[in-house]
């Protein structure tokens, strides 16, 4: 939580020279190194459904996880076969686990 949050807040170099309003129009929400929480892509993250106007980060601290999320099991952008072994064990524990 504590580097997401981090990440939602620090600018980035990179995005500030973009700009974030350019001619009247924006290129971009701001020039952090994430824009929005729902950028930060994981194999599994824990999900609580969020108040209106509430930021999925203060609904995580608020109260713990109500589900899990589970996404792009087979496709790891940091593994040549595109899942690590104990990733896919894991997952498909965890995954019985919850349904039983």
């Amino acid at each position: 939580m504590r580097d997401l949050t981090r990440a939602i807040k620090t600018p980035h170099a990179d995005y500030e020279r973009l700009g974030v309003k350019v001619d009247g129009h924006y290129r971009q929400l701001n020039a952090n190194l994430l824009q929005i929480e729902n950028e930060y892509y994981a194999f599994i993250r824990p999900k609580r459904i969020a108040h209106s106007g509430e930021r999925p980060t203060k609904a995580l601290r608020r109260a713990v996880g109500q589900y899990v999320e589970v996404r792009a099991l087979d496709v790891s952008a940091f593994d040549p076969v595109g899942v690590q072994p104990e990733q896919d064990a894991f997952s498909r524990s965890l995954s019985c686990g919850c349904v039983s």
